[in-house]
């Protein structure tokens, strides 16, 4: 809860990763709160009060993603409304700025996209979907220690520039310092 309310007003795509890692993570307590909070809360050097909160915090994503039929995949409803927004402003940085930086990094990083976008086996909806699934599945690679090829660090490297270039000028529209 802390981590993500930083990282939502920081840098939406890392937010975005964060919340598909507790996703996983709520999914490997089989969804239910008593398993998660016995497996990890309990483990957590907080204050009471700000423990109290994770609880809470932790209790209602559980409570949403049974609600929301997510035990085995999927996103919660208010992740996905956030990729959507992300995604709606990605398309405006493209067709509505002038930001060649923003569209340059899109076209280096496209074939990959469209490489990935056909090996994935839920179909995501968008090209930042697709980015997000990608650094996500970086990461539990890393994790794991597989092994990673030259040319697959070298498309990840491409898509985590283009979700940087373009957290920070989703940072910068929302705090009201650009217009699209």
């Amino acid at each position: 809860m802390i981590i993500a309310k930083e990282l939502k007003k920081t840098n939406i795509s890392e937010y975005l990763i964060y919340m598909f890692q507790i996703e996983d993570l709520i999914r490997s307590n089989s969804c239910d709160f008593d398993k998660l909070n016995q497996n990890l809360l309990t483990k957590y050097k907080q204050p009471e009060n700000v423990l109290s909160e994770i609880k809470k915090w932790y209790k209602a994503l559980c409570r949403m993603m049974n609600e929301e039929k997510l035990q085995n995949t999927g996103h919660l409803q208010f992740v996905v409304n956030q990729i959507n927004e992300l995604t709606d402003f990605h398309f405006r940085l493209i067709e509505l700025s002038d930001d060649e930086n923003y569209i340059k990094l899109f076209k280096i990083a496209a074939p990959d996209i469209q490489q990935l976008r056909n090996k994935i086996p839920s179909k995501p909806s968008s090209d930042i979907e697709v980015l997000l699934y990608a650094l996500y599945t970086l990461m539990i690679m890393r994790l794991k220690k597989t092994a990673i090829t030259a040319q697959t660090l070298e498309a990840m490297t491409n898509f985590s520039n283009l979700l940087a270039y373009l957290s920070a000028k989703y940072k910068n529209y929302e705090a009201g310092e650009i217009e699209i």
